[in-house]
C-alpha cells in the first residue's frame, strides 16, 4: 500500500497536468454522473431549483476536488488550505464585484431581450420570483462556480502559465474546460459550436480577471456565477410560462456576446497575451516551490 502511494505521488509529480485531467474527468464521469443518475431516479420530490444543483454536486466538483487532492500531495494541508483561501473575498474586490455583477446582469438582459422577452416581463419575473433568482445566484457560487474554478483557474491555469504564454495557457484551459462538458458536445452542431465559442471567450475574460486581481479566485467564481444564474433562473420561469422557446435563443445570444467580448479583449491587448508571466510561483508535487521567471 505504501509502495503504491509513493508510486502515485511520483507519477503525479512527473505528470501533474495529465494527473489533474485524469482525476477531474474520473471524479466527474465515473463518480459524479452515476450519482446524478441515481439522485434523479431516487430522490424524493423537491423544488426544481434544489434538484437541479443537488444532483450535480459531484459532477461539477470534479475539477475542484482534483485540485485539492493534488495540492494535498504537493504540500499537504497547507497547500490545500492556500488554494481554498484564494476563494475568500477581500475589501478591494468590491468595485470589481460590482462591475462583474452589472456586466452579467446587463448581458443576460440583452440576451433575453434579443430572444423576445420584454423589459416589463423580465422585471415582473424578478419581482414575483426574486427569491428564486437569489437562490440560483447562491447555489451557482457555492456549487457550480467554486467546484469548477478551484480546478480550472485555481490549479490548471497557473501550472500551464509556468510553461506557456498567457494565450496558449488560456487556450489549453479552454480546451479542457470545453471537453469536460462532454454531454453538451453531443448537442446539435449549432448548439455545440456556440457553446465552445463561448467557453473560449469566457476563458479569455476569466484569465484576464484572474491575473489583474492578484490571482485570486473569488471574482472569477463570481463572474462564472453571473454567466449562469440569470439564465438558469429564466429557465425555471419559462417552464411555468410561455417563453420556453426564448430560453434557448437567449442562451445563443449570450454565448455570442461573451465569445465576442473575450476575443475582442485579446485583440485589444494582444501583446499582453503573447507574453509569459515572470516570477510565477507554484508548488511542485514534491513539496518544493518551483520558480519560473
Amino acid at each position: 500500500m505504501l509502495v503504491s502511494f509513493r508510486f502515485l505521488t511520483r507519477w503525479f509529480g512527473e505528470h501533474p497536468i495529465a494527473g489533474f485531467l485524469l482525476l477531474t474527468f474520473g471524479i466527474s464521469y465515473l463518480i459524479g454522473f452515476p450519482a446524478l443518475i441515481t439522485y434523479t431516479a431516487w430522490a424524493p420530490p423537491q423544488p426544481r431549483v434544489l434538484r437541479t444543483y443537488a444532483s450535480r454536486v459531484l459532477v461539477v466538483y470534479g475539477p475542484g476536488l482534483a485540485a485539492i487532492l493534488l495540492s494535498l500531495l504537493a504540500q499537504g494541508r497547507p497547500g490545500a488550505t492556500d488554494l481554498v483561501r484564494r476563494l475568500v473575498p477581500r475589501r478591494r474586490d468590491l468595485p470589481w464585484a460590482v462591475w462583474i455583477v452589472l456586466a452579467g446582469a446587463v448581458s443576460s438582459g440583452l440576451a433575453l431581450a434579443r430572444a423576445g422577452v420584454s423589459f416589463g416581463e423580465l422585471v415582473g419575473a424578478i419581482r414575483s420570483a426574486g427569491l428564486l433568482l437569489l437562490t440560483h445566484c447562491v447555489l451557482q457560487i457555492l456549487i457550480v462556480s467554486i467546484g469548477e474554478e478551484l480546478g480550472w483557474r485555481g490549479w490548471l491555469l497557473p501550472r500551464l502559465l509556468e510553461r506557456f504564454t498567457r494565450l496558449r495557457a488560456t487556450l489549453l484551459t479552454a480546451a479542457a474546460w470545453g471537453l469536460w462538458h462532454g454531454p453538451l458536445l453531443l448537442s446539435p452542431p449549432r448548439t455545440t459550436a456556440l457553446f465552445l465559442f463561448a467557453v473560449l471567450g469566457l476563458s479569455f475574460l476569466f484569465t484576464w480577471t484572474w491575473v489583474h486581481t492578484g490571482q485570486r479566485l473569488f471574482l472569477v467564481v463570481l463572474a462564472h456565477a453571473t454567466v449562469n444564474a440569470p439564465m438558469f433562473f429564466w429557465e425555471d420561469v419559462a417552464a411555468l410560462g410561455s417563453h420556453t422557446g426564448a430560453t434557448r435563443s437567449a442562451w445563443y445570444a449570450l454565448e455570442v456576446m461573451y465569445a465576442l467580448a473575450g476575443c475582442g479583449l485579446v485583440l485589444v491587448t494582444r501583446m499582453w497575451w503573447v507574453q509569459r508571466p515572470t516570477h510565477h510561483l507554484t508548488p511542485s508535487l514534491h513539496g518544493q516551490p518551483d520558480l519560473h521567471g
